[in-house]
C-alpha cells in the first residue's frame, strides 16, 4: 500500500532513485546527510502511534526498506525464474536485468 502523503511518497521514491545511482546504502544515507534530507516513518507504538515523524535517513532502515517484500515485488518482479528440476528440487535462477519483468 502506497503512503498518501506525497511528500512520503517522493522521498520513498527519491531513496530508491539515490539507491539505484549509487549502488549503496550507505551512500544513499551519506548523499541523504549532505543534502539536508530527512526521511519520514509512522509511528507504531505509543501515544502518538500513526503519526508521522521526520528523520535523518539510516542505514539500517534503507536496508530494511530495500528488503521489504512490498518494495521488492514493485522494483525487481522477474529478476529470477523458479523451475523444478527432474528429481522434484526447485531451483531458482537468476535472470540478465535486460529480461526483468518490470
Amino acid at each position: 500500500m502506497v503512503d498518501p502523503d506525497q511528500q512520503v511518497q517522493q522521498s520513498v521514491r527519491l531513496m530508491f532513485e539515490t539507491f539505484r545511482r549509487t549502488g549503496s546504502a550507505r551512500a544513499t544515507v551519506r548523499l541523504f546527510a549532505e543534502q539536508g534530507l530527512q526521511f519520514p516513518r509512522r509511528l507504531h507504538t505509543g501515544p502518538n502511534k500513526g503519526d508521522l515523524v521526520w528523520a535523518g535517513l539510516e542505514h539500517s532502515r534503507v536496508l530494511r526498506i530495500l528488503r521489504n517484500p512490498r518494495y521488492t515485488g514493485a522494483f525487481v518482479y522477474g529478476c529470477t525464474h523458479t523451475r523444478r528440476t527432474v528429481e522434484g528440487d526447485w531451483v531458482i535462477e537468476p535472470v540478465a536485468r535486460e529480461e526483468w519483468e518490470c
